[in-house]
């Protein structure tokens, strides 16, 4: 059975599955290609992921990814899915883009050549477990009433937190209830704590905000027009040297003087001097871009953003939360029977390169799909949903 919040195979706000989202309809996968080979060799790979996260990635997963990613690419391609045929550059090297809304219609087309049922409105509100098995989940449907789900094994693929930061580029659904219901179930949760947050528009729409490599300080105004970063910078940094810093990353990072940027940006939307749509503004008219100018104009002007004639309102957003529910190799969590792949599941560390949540909730939620099949055929529980006011305590 598959449990959804919305509409199964409706992209965005209340869809299942990889959705789409106001930012645009694209990801990317950016250390593999289209036909699943690397750009870089895998063990380069590995070990760039391992750096990224800090110490704080889990060393076999990583390994898994880089071993496996390969093949899930190409099983998406087998099951119909088509990458787009440009190849963009970025700067930690190049990537493979695909639309996400293809995936969620390939998604709903395999699921429905299978006897797989699908219940639509099902907002699960905690795990049933039982002698340290999972063995399903309760909660209430879109109509209030409370249901219960009898399973022999159980896959998380809730998403992440986005929506408890006001400025998130998450859908709606993504309000922690994965960690949330794992954690009461048992499961650890592992680098809870380290997220990525980055500049995005807040008017007219939500897009984020690419500041690469630019040849001048960037121009950040506040919403009476006042130029206000070097308050915030301490004795020996330059604003052309935080700029500059900045263009090597698009998350917030403490690591370098970039930070002083998104805390001038905090402390003045604290301050009440943000636009009336919570953000401020950054002129770009006479910025010379060095990096891909003509794709970042482009992917801004299809968003209502023409950069030559309008100040750009930019706001700090919630992207992803790199920590989530603990995994094995299996995708299992500590709870028999009880899975995680995608952002719900932690494995990254405390950062991660970019395009490998995406990558990685293919290679995770296979090998989950796969574990918990033979789990579930172990258990000999049959799938069942029936009235459970019954199964919901009293307290």
């Amino acid at each position: 059975m598959l449990a959804v919040k919305g509409r199964f195979g409706v992209p965005g706000v209340r869809g299942a599955g990889a959705t789409s989202n106001p930012i645009g309809d694209f990801w990317t996968l950016r250390t593999v290609g289209p036909d699943g080979s690397f750009f870089n060799p895998p063990a380069v790979v590995h070990t760039d992921m391992l750096q990224t996260g800090l110490g704080m990635a889990d060393p076999e997963l990583c390994r898994i990814f880089v071993d496996e990613i390969g093949e899930a690419i190409r099983r998406l391609r087998g099951m119909g899915m088509r990458f787009q045929n440009r190849m963009l550059a970025t700067m930690e090297g190049r990537a493979s883009e695909l639309k996400t809304n293809r995936i969620v219609a390939i998604q709903k087309a395999v699921i429905e050549g299978t006897q797989t049922q699908v219940l639509e409105g099902a907002n699960l509100t905690d795990l049933v477990v039982e002698d340290g098995r999972c063995l399903g989940a309760v909660g209430i449907d879109d109509a209030g009433e409370p249901f219960h789900v009898a399973a022999g094994a159980v896959v998380l693929a809730t998403g992440g937190v986005g929506q408890l930061f006001r400025y998130s580029f998450n859908p709606p659904g993504n309000t922690g209830d994965g960690y949330a219901m794992a954690l009461r179930a048992g499961a650890p949760l592992f680098n809870m704590e380290f997220m990525q947050q980055g500049l995005a528009t807040t008017f007219p729409q939500q897009a984020m905000v690419m500041l690469y490599e630019m040849a001048e300080p960037y121009r950040l105004l506040d919403r009476h027009g006042r130029f206000f970063v070097e308050r915030y910078l301490p004795p020996g940094v330059e604003l052309l040297e935080a700029c500059q810093l900045k263009a090597n990353h698009w998350p917030v990072s403490c690591r370098d003087a970039a930070i002083h940027l998104d805390r001038a940006i905090k402390a003045e939307t604290l301050a009440g001097n943000a636009t009336d749509s919570g953000g401020i503004f950054l002129d770009l008219s006479h910025a010379r871009r060095g990096f891909m100018p003509e794709l970042f104009e482009e992917f801004l002007r299809e968003r209502g953003i023409d950069i030559h004639r309008d100040l750009v309102q930019v706001q700090i957003h919630h992207h992803t939360s790199n920590g989530g529910i603990r995994i094995d190799a299996d995708a299992q969590s500590q709870v028999e029977g009880l899975f995680a792949a995608g952002e719900v599941a932690g494995w990254q560390g405390a950062d991660r390169l970019g395009g490998t949540m995406l990558g990685g909730s293919q290679v995770f939620g296979f090998r989950a799909g796969k574990k918990a099949a033979e789990v579930a055929r172990g258990a000999g529980a049959a799938v069942e949903t029936r009235d459970a006011r019954e199964a919901f305590r009293a307290d």
